[in-house]
């Protein structure tokens, strides 16, 4: 099976009522998960008609729920504000930990691409793409 996403990034404040917290957002394509070999802990992934319809909802790091629910309640059907706009927390994603260069993987918001792409840089969205990342298997 293959799999490629194309990723365009930010970094922006994420509120949630009086609590808010500094983060990177990655529009992703719902593979995204699958090329990272990330389970979902809570909910669901990302689907290819968030994709299309680039409905507002998103998945979200254990550190983001950490610094953004305290109290250690349910995530999973919050709304969180990006950009002054409201997400709904589809999912959570399952700890990672740090990577090889000592970045903390649980500290992100994921959201479909071209909802983040568009709000992000609207028009110019060719120009803005970060990377592509894809993973392939034969068999």
């Amino acid at each position: 099976m293959q799999f490629v996403t194309p990723i365009v990034r930010t970094t922006t404040q994420v509120k949630v009522s009086n609590q808010n917290w500094r983060t990177s957002i990655y529009g992703v394509y719902p593979e995204y998960v699958d090329i990272r070999d990330w389970p979902i802990k809570e909910g669901i992934n990302l689907t290819d008609a968030d994709q299309r319809g680039a409905t507002k909802v998103c998945l979200v790091g254990m550190t983001v729920v950490k610094n953004l629910f305290p109290d250690n309640q349910s995530v999973v059907g919050q709304t969180v504000r990006i950009k002054n706009l409201p997400f709904k927390i589809v999912g959570v994603l399952s700890e990672k930990g740090q990577n090889a260069m000592g970045q903390d993987q649980d500290d992100q918001v994921i959201a479909p691409f071209f909802n983040r792409a568009k709000k992000t840089h609207g028009d110019h969205l060719r120009q803005f793409i970060d990377r592509i990342r894809g993973v392939g298997t034969t068999h």
